[in-house]
């Protein structure tokens, strides 16, 4: 239960999640890095409730358990920087990851990020090939190195990362989801509407799948179906259309 995930097939709730770690935390049955993990997964259950402050704490209690775990510091690295926006720091963290355990691929990916949130879409490009070429059968360099080619407008390449995210990972909405961004971009709207049918089917409740199917109807003329759905999209995530704006999809 500690370690199960809060989104993708058989998700279980964030507050079981937590509850289950803290009961572990609580125990005499860990070792130091067993500790370790644990307050990672904790924190990641934190933050599918939005509590950024516990997050943080716990991934700081992560790295102080057992300094020499390269995982709590990617993970402190990724969380620094898609939470905290504390560039600086992540990079350290990230750096500290790949010297502890350089054939992970975890902090090649996390460091990627940050290029990506630079728009230095090269160096971004170079760390996910690299995390690939250690992790193949990880999803999330697949899919950042496709934002990565969507954000500087190779869309090709970018889909074909895609394609291989829902290969990997056919429970999760992430890949259907930008596949139908990426085909946005390139114009093909029935496609698109069939991704984001597809990203619904597995997560029901995903605000981005909803949010590109209302945007997708919208353009192919329905605006009542289409603003309908952004409207419900919104009320799951107000900051919705925010990945959709950085890929270059605005709301029509």
């Amino acid at each position: 239960m500690c370690s199960a995930e809060t989104s993708g097939a058989n998700p279980v709730s964030a507050d079981a999640k937590i509850a289950a770690c803290t009961v572990l935390l609580q125990s005499d049955h860990l070792t130091v890095r067993g500790k370790a993990d644990v307050y990672v997964w904790r924190s990641r259950g934190y933050s599918a409730k939005g509590d950024s402050a516990n997050e943080m704490k716990d991934l700081d209690a992560a790295v102080k358990t057992d300094p020499t775990d390269p995982n709590a510091w990617a993970q402190s690295c990724s969380a620094h920087t898609w939470t905290g926006n504390e560039i600086g720091r992540a990079l350290k963290e990230c750096s500290t990851a790949i010297q502890l355990a350089p054939e992970g691929g975890s902090p090649w990916t996390f460091r990627g990020d940050i290029y990506l949130i630079q728009h230095d879409y090269k160096r971004a490009i170079a760390d996910y090939s690299h995390a690939i070429r250690l992790s193949p059968g990880w999803m999330w360099p697949w899919d950042n190195r496709g934002e990565a080619y969507l954000r500087s407008g190779d869309f090709d390449h970018a889909m074909t990362d895609f394609d291989q995210v829902i290969k990997l990972a056919p429970d999760y909405a992430m890949g259907y989801l930008d596949h139908g961004i990426a085909q946005i971009r390139k114009g093909n709207l029935d496609a698109a509407m069939t991704d984001f049918e597809a990203a619904l089917k597995v997560e029901p409740k995903s605000a981005s799948a909803l949010y590109g199917r209302g945007v997708v109807k919208v353009l192919k003329g329905d605006r009542v179906g289409g603003e309908a759905d952004i409207a419900a999209s919104r009320a799951i995530s107000p900051s919705v259309a925010k990945m959709f704006d950085e890929d270059g999809v605005r709301t029509p």
